[in-house]
């Protein structure tokens, strides 16, 4: 009876002893997980943040050419997680720079805004938006919180580095000299067919088509036909989707394939994420790599060079706030 009694007693004992234990356990997992990866201005950034912001692009590499080679997905995935972290501690400083504006410079009015015309732009509602985000990865709320940190960049470019900006002829000459130089030397000739994928596309439709579309390139149909029938990019069908390509500037999982590919041999269908969206991809390897007139090529370099100033005078702004503030990544 005592025995029993006994029992009794100490029961509770161990079951609290062994929760003790679990939320101990628990609470070292946390930390593993929850380590810091940057501090920007006393503004730590968490390990399962970074992770969470990078979900969508790591999920996309499941999906790439280099997708079954170990060594080609770490390395890519680890490339992933420092663009990622890089990209949040800019976003941290340009948060920074907003707070010391001391206004609210994007409103919800703002973001909802900013989807309305989005959703437009593609021919789909919102809510198509936001169910087409949630497939690759992406949250309702970690979708706004990109489009209000989109808007506040663009209205901070705007008053602080677009005002530095100056793009005169002779840098889009300069720029031309380069394209040549590149033109010649490490780079290839890719005719590219382009399926984009829009949020109310049926995904296995479209790899259905592009698939047909490939076969009937091996069969031997003229591919500059099929560009012109089928490509979704309006500037590569009137030229045959020709683009003479640094290799340098192509994901490595495209630059390993094309390099055992010989003149005017197909790709496979290839799935990429752009700055737009994924789209589906089929490359043609050409030996034509003669670079047009800077006359032809005028309006085009003029933004390129204009773009390409807009990106260094950033870094030059971002660096400024940078040293106004403690930095400090550990990842």
């Amino acid at each position: 009876m005592q025995a029993k009694v006994f029992h009794v007693k100490f029961r509770p004992l161990l079951s609290a002893l062994a929760l003790s234990f679990a939320l101990h356990a628990a609470d070292a997992r946390a930390a593993i997980v929850e380590r810091i990866v940057a501090v920007v201005a006393e503004r730590p950034i968490l390990l399962s943040e970074l992770r969470a912001r990078a979900r969508p692009e790591l999920l996309a590499l499941e999906g790439s050419s280099t997708a079954r080679d170990p060594n080609l997905r770490a390395a890519e995935e680890q490339e992933v997680m420092k663009v990622t972290l890089e990209r949040m501690v800019e976003d941290e400083l340009i948060a920074l720079a907003a707070d010391r504006i001391g206004k609210a410079l994007v409103t919800s009015e703002d973001v909802d805004r900013a989807f309305q015309q989005l959703a437009e732009q593609n021919h789909v509602t919102v809510r198509a938006l936001f169910v087409d985000a949630r497939l690759k990865g992406k949250s309702e709320n970690e979708y706004r919180d990109e489009v209000r940190r989109q808007l506040l960049e663009g209205q901070l470019l705007q008053a602080f580095v677009h005002p530095r900006v100056r793009v005169a002829e002779q840098d889009a000459r300069a720029l031309y000299e380069r394209v040549k130089k590149e033109t010649l030397e490490e780079s290839v000739g890719l005719r590219t067919l382009i399926l984009a994928i829009r949020p109310a596309d049926d995904l296995a439709a479209r790899e259905k088509q592009a698939q047909a579309i490939y076969e009937r390139a091996q069969r031997g149909e003229n591919f500059c036909k099929l560009i012109k029938e089928h490509s979704d990019e309006a500037t590569t069908r009137n030229e045959c989707g020709l683009r003479v390509v640094p290799l340098n500037q192509l994901p490595p999982g495209i630059r390993e394939r094309i390099a055992h590919m010989k003149n005017n041999d197909v790709s496979e269908v290839i799935k990429l994420r752009t700055p737009t969206g994924y789209v589906l991809s089929i490359f043609q390897v050409s030996t034509d790599k003669t670079a047009p007139s800077f006359e032809k090529m005028r309006d085009e370099l003029m933004g390129r060079a204009r773009f390409e100033a807009i990106v260094r005078q950033r870094k030059i702004w971002l660096d400024e706030v940078k040293r106004t503030v403690v930095v400090e990544q550990r990842l």
